[in-house]
């Protein structure tokens, strides 16, 4: 039976582990020393090696004969590890034994010496899954084991563990692999399969695999079956990963640039007919206009300034968090291209126009001033003279379809800084804070506009005399 490429090519010694020099090293010593602890916690994210350590780690600790602190893999220890036939070396997934008895039944067997090899090692992955119950069972345990039990501990989501469990044990943390080390182990293993992988599709592979050795090796496993022997080309592993070439995104992030919502919609309408998954294509645009936020902030020519990239990577951010499946995916590719399109047209507002005070924040007393005292009327030199028309209805004319219903019992004050936008609505105010309505408004109107959150005008007291005419036998003289 085929077995997978990412099993058949997991390292049998901590020299073969690529990209974890710090912990192989740190490794290899305490076994060549007999230094091993009694506890490891190993972090870090999917597929950077942390269950291979483990089980490298734990053939270190049985082993018969050690060749400078790796485990030799030939002795029978090794050999009945290896085969997943050794009783004493026991893999637990945290995710699915996650209850208190299960934990229960494993501190039940620690006071039983091992049956056949020196060592009995448990290695529990996911841990961060076990319950709050099976943590307390498993604490003791922990801490002071007996000499001939070993723990080693996996997890992806460390904030997630007690602070009484971590402390326990010697962490190490996995990093991220860089694409050089994954697409050079790639090139290696295509190379054993007997295959050819251009340099440039080991390196998109390696791209793709967003710093999982795994999820790489994977990939090319993919590849080279559907390659049906022939060379693994960039074009072929686009194609079966639902890529699309760089020229096409950058062309469609140029029309996206120019606010050219038509040419941009028929661009991806041209990329999804071939193939293309919108969620991805998004996902290449969001590399492209992060290369150009870095070159702007770096001081380098780029595409858009950073304020822009900063507003188009939150979109395409948004849009990330609530991404839909099926037909849901492509009209949510489109309704988010629209917007890019909106706000790469937009006029870039100042970074003091775009901050918002907290609606919560208590106000100034020069603001509580402002509010209850009409503001002076600037000199005619410094502010133009407004456009004739009722303020509300010129800023009403500029907001916009969506925005302007926000505004039919908003107050509009012109103060010297600018305009001052209070709606009687949470809600409202947050809409309009996040649409371009205050980019509009600095597009027709000069100064630094703010939308704030205010509660509605008091009605007026009337007098007892008022209601007294307005009730007439109603209310009576005392």
């Amino acid at each position: 039976m085929y077995q997978a490429l990412y099993l058949k090519s997991r390292p049998l010694v901590f020299g073969d582990v690529r990209g974890q020099d710090h912990i192989t090293v740190s490794l290899r010593r305490q076994s060549e020393q007999g230094r091993l602890s009694h506890a490891y916690l190993f972090i870090g994210s999917r597929g950077t090696g942390k269950t291979t350590c483990a089980r490298i780690l734990a053939r270190a600790a049985c082993c018969e004969s050690l060749s400078g602190g790796d485990p030799c893999n030939k002795c029978p220890a090794c050999e009945s590890i290896l085969s997943e036939s050794a009783v004493d070396v026991v893999e637990i997934d945290g995710a699915t034994y996650t209850g208190v008895d299960d934990i229960r039944a494993v501190r039940d067997e620690l006071a039983y010496t091992p049956a056949a090899l020196r060592r009995k090692v448990y290695i529990i992955d996911e841990v961060h899954m076990l319950s709050v119950s099976a943590f307390n069972a498993l604490l003791k345990s922990l801490e002071e084991p007996p000499p001939h039990v070993l723990f080693i501990l996996a997890t992806t989501e460390p904030h997630k563990l007690p602070a009484t469990v971590v402390s326990r044990c010697q962490r190490f943390r996995f990093a991220r692999l860089s694409p050089e080390i994954i697409a050079d182990r790639l090139q290696v293993l295509a190379k054993t399969e007997g295959a050819v992988l251009a340099p440039d599709a080991a390196a998109l592979l390696a791209e793709s695999a967003d710093g999982s050795m795994r999820d790489g090796i994977s990939l090319l496993d993919q590849c080279l079956a559907a390659s049906g022997g022939l060379p693994v080309d960039t074009p072929s592993v686009r194609k079966l990963l639902g890529l699309t070439g760089s020229p096409d995104i950058r062309d469609w992030l140029g029309l996206i640039i120019e606010g050219n919502t038509a040419a941009a919609l028929a661009k991806l309408d041209e990329m999804y007919a071939g193939g293309a998954e919108p969620p991805v294509l998004l996902e290449q645009l969001a590399l492209l206009l992060r290369s150009a936020l870095m070159d702007a902030l770096r001081g380098k020519a780029a595409a858009l300034p950073a304020e822009r990239a900063v507003d188009m990577l939150t979109q395409l951010r948004g849009f990330a968090a609530g991404k839909t499946s099926g037909i849901g995916r492509r009209i949510d590719a489109e309704l988010c291209v629209i917007k890019l399109c909106s706000l790469a047209a937009a006029p870039t507002v100042p970074p003091a126009a775009r901050t918002e005070p907290p609606p919560s924040a208590p106000a100034p007393a020069a603001e509580s001033a402002a509010r209850t005292q009409p503001a002076p009327a600037p000199p005619a030199a410094e502010r133009p003279a407004p456009p004739p028309g009722d303020i509300l209805s010129r800023v009403a004319a500029e907001a916009g379809p969506l925005c302007a219903g926000y505004l039919e019992s908003a107050r509009i004050e012109e103060t010297p800084s600018g305009l001052r936008v209070t709606v009687y609505d949470e809600f409202a105010a947050k809409m309009l804070r996040e649409s371009d309505f205050t980019a509009r408004l600095a597009a027709k109107f000069p100064g630094e506009h703010r939308v704030i959150a205010g509660e509605p005008p008091a009605p007026a007291l009337r007098s007892l005399d008022a209601l007294a005419q307005d009730n007439k036998g109603i209310v009576t003289e005392i």
